[in-house]
């Protein structure tokens, strides 16, 4: 009968968080012995010494909560959880770095100062896996990409199918740029429209020289805005150039 107590009360223990058959003489079920889950006792504060190829795994008190907490051989302690988070406040996420010899910080959760909002924070010099353009317009810029916005293209005097820019033909431009025009006519007044998303800007030679009569102008392009330059006067000689910004992106017909 003695026995009987003592191997009941060795069931009922290991039942707590094992799976134990708690009826018949003998433990027989396939899955007996196996965790059913851990409970852990009250939290440990300290950290724990820990031997040469163990591991201390526990709870542990972080601010007034039970919080589970793992100890490697080199006493170095990953709390796994924080009020039902992964990580406490203003706290790095950490990985091994490239060379395997020590640790990067990775991400962490930080304020928006200028409107007081919860935020994702990477470290400084984060960088994306490549230069490769953003695409989506919620997509994270490289200094690139960024660079090639505010560069400018060299000056180009062919549209997208290599034929010579000219007057009387409508282009679209694929991206923000400028357009250049320089037109001359001897004998008489130089007279040019340049239209820019249908807005007429007209260009005339001033003064009274009848010879070598040139006029020059230069307008802000926005991508998928049109251009047309209409020879009101029937120029002598166009010169049309165009610029855009960030890498060459050529005008469409």
């Amino acid at each position: 009968d003695n026995m009987r107590r003592i191997q009941g009360a060795v069931q009922e223990l290991l039942n707590v968080d094992h799976i134990a058959d708690k009826t018949g003489t003998e433990v027989s079920a396939a899955d007996s012995g196996e965790h059913r889950k851990v409970l852990f006792h009250a939290p440990i504060a300290a950290t724990p010494t820990v031997a040469e190829n163990h591991g201390d795994l526990r709870i542990k008190d972080v601010g007034g909560k039970a919080e589970l907490a793992w100890t490697d051989e080199d006493e170095n302690e990953l709390i796994l959880t924080n009020k039902g988070n992964n990580l406490a406040n203003a706290t790095y996420l950490k990985a091994t770095d490239e060379a395997g010899t020590g640790s990067v910080d990775l991400i962490k959760a930080g304020k928006n100062v200028a409107d007081d909002t919860n935020v994702a924070i990477v470290p400084d010099l984060t960088r994306t896996a490549s230069n490769a353009a953003p695409i989506e317009n919620t997509d994270l810029a490289n200094k690139k990409y960024v660079d090639d916005q505010l560069a400018f293209s060299a000056m180009v005097s062919d549209d997208a199918d290599s034929a010579a820019l000219a007057a009387g033909t409508t282009y679209t431009a694929t991206s923000d740029g400028f357009i250049m025009v320089k037109a001359a006519k001897s004998g008489t007044d130089t007279n040019i429209t340049v239209s820019i998303a249908g807005v007429d800007f007209q260009i005339r030679q001033a003064g009274t020289a009848t010879t070598g009569r040139t006029v020059y102008g230069c307008f802000p392009v926005a991508s998928g805005e049109t251009i047309l330059i209409t020879d009101g006067s029937t120029v002598d000689s166009f010169v049309i150039r165009w610029r855009s910004r960030g890498p060459i992106s050529k005008l469409t017909k």
